[in-house]
């Protein structure tokens, strides 16, 4: 099959596939909030970062911009910032240094 040919049949199935599940995976920070970040793909990495007052279920996964990136070869890493998403939301506000996302 042809690049090309191959190409219009990803894209296609970009338009009709379902939301891709991506790994989930946590860690402990060194303050003791739990961070996570959904993973998919293999490859070389790519972070992608969420916009405030979002997550990467919704700026990246939800509408299937991980899943294309997915698909060129890549490893998609995208975190749940700090009180965003799947990561932990603590109410002291020394858990939000300045230097700290």
């Amino acid at each position: 099959m042809g690049r090309s040919l191959a190409r219009v049949r990803q894209c296609e199935h970009w338009e009709h596939s379902a939301v891709t599940e991506a790994a989930i995976q946590r860690w402990t920070t060194s303050d003791g909030v739990e961070l996570v970040f959904h993973e998919l793909g293999e490859g070389r990495p790519v972070i992608l970062f969420h916009g405030l007052f979002s997550d990467a279920q919704m700026n990246w996964i939800k509408f299937g911009h991980a899943e294309r990136i997915a698909t060129e070869g890549f490893r998609v890493i995208m975190p749940d910032l700090r009180a965003h998403g799947l990561s932990g939301k603590p109410h002291d506000p020394a858990n939000y240094p300045q230097l700290v996302l």
